[in-house]
């Protein structure tokens, strides 16, 4: 092709020389006039609650800037699509920070220094009084009756339903399932399919894995 002139060619790009030499220049490389650095607090539980933090000691260090919670945080908001559809705020879904974390390593808190080692030392002196949770890696698991779920609401979270005329997409609503008595390891009651079955009296739904 005429105008052909990098496909099949050897060529140096602009920014060659200054990787492989050191030289080339990163986000972290930039620095600003009163620039902050931040570092986050994260869950060492795979599911608790927040009942207290205690900052002060961090807050009383010189080069704190200040400290930022999930309770600070705007609440979830309403979507309007291309379409002009509004889908309701989805309150359960994972934000920045949480005072309630689902899993190991979940933010709960931000904190703002003057440089990062500041910022390090500071996020160590913060206190927190946590309640732990049942929690679940297995979804397995989690079916079994009495077995724990991911949140304290439930450990299904579905579809959200079809909107009446004129009203909002509501969001999706976490909810119980467990297996019950008439719902084995292999499968339910859907005429030898694996799927979920009908509610009975002793669950409000029951599910079911899929045959091997």
């Amino acid at each position: 092709m005429a105008g052909n002139k990098l496909i099949g060619q050897n060529y140096t790009t602009p920014d060659l020389v200054a990787k492989v030499t050191g030289q080339a220049k990163y986000a972290e490389d930039f620095r600003a006039d009163g620039m902050l650095f931040c570092k986050l607090l994260l869950s060492p539980y795979p599911h608790a609650r927040v009942k207290r933090i205690d900052a002060s000691k961090a807050l009383a260090m010189p080069g704190v800037k200040g400290i930022l919670t999930a309770d600070e945080l705007p609440a979830p908001a309403d979507v309007v699509t291309d379409l002009g559809q509004r889908i309701a705020a989805n309150t359960k879904g994972e934000r920045a920070l949480a005072s309630e974390p689902v899993y190991q390593g979940e933010p709960i808190l931000a904190l703002a220094a003057v440089d990062e080692v500041t910022a390090s030392d500071a996020i160590e002196k913060i206190e927190i009084v946590w309640e732990q949770l049942p929690f679940v890696v297995d979804p397995l698991v989690s079916l079994r009756p009495g077995g724990p779920n991911a949140r304290v609401e439930g450990n299904v979270w579905g579809r959200p339903k079809p909107p009446m005329p004129g009203q909002p997409v509501t969001p999706p609503a976490i909810e119980n399932v467990k297996w019950t008595d008439d719902c084995r390891w292999a499968r339910c009651r859907t005429n030898g399919r694996s799927g979920t079955s009908t509610p009975d009296s002793r669950a409000r739904r029951s599910s079911s894995t899929r045959r091997s």
